[in-house]
């Protein structure tokens, strides 16, 4: 008897669609969230000359030492052509106990900045940090 199952595009569209307008704030809850999740999104943006602000919310020390991963990210958001880069080091797993300094951070960035476009993790996202 043959499996019904139900297409992923179901799910989550899969199809390339236009760019949304920049600028673009990357809201990146660990070091390589950026990359791993807008990695492609990014790289048509710098074609397009829109211009990105990354902010990192947690230090990244659970997937590995948190200096390199920093550095890392720093050589990532350069490949991607980030305009702006910063660090708010919040220890990883703890954004939920240490959300006034997350709010606090993403408010000094909001008024800064003219953004049209805000990415964020989803969600459905299982991760307490990406939550």
């Amino acid at each position: 008897m043959p499996l019904n199952l139900i297409e992923e595009s179901a799910f989550i569209p899969f199809s390339v669609g236009e760019l949304p307008n920049g600028p673009y704030l990357v809201l990146a809850p660990h070091p390589d969230d950026e990359t791993f999740g807008l990695g492609g999104t990014l790289l048509r943006a710098r074609l397009e000359g829109i211009e990105v602000t990354t902010l990192f919310v947690t230090d990244g020390r659970y997937g590995g030492n948190s200096e390199v991963r920093k550095r890392e990210a720093l050589e990532a958001t350069r490949v991607l052509s980030v305009k702006k880069t910063f660090f708010v080091d919040i220890p990883d797993r703890g954004v939920f106990n240490h959300r006034h300094i997350f709010k606090k951070e993403l408010k000094k960035h909001l008024l800064a900045s003219d953004f049209e476009t805000i990415f964020s993790p989803s969600l459905q996202e299982f991760h307490p940090d990406h939550r």
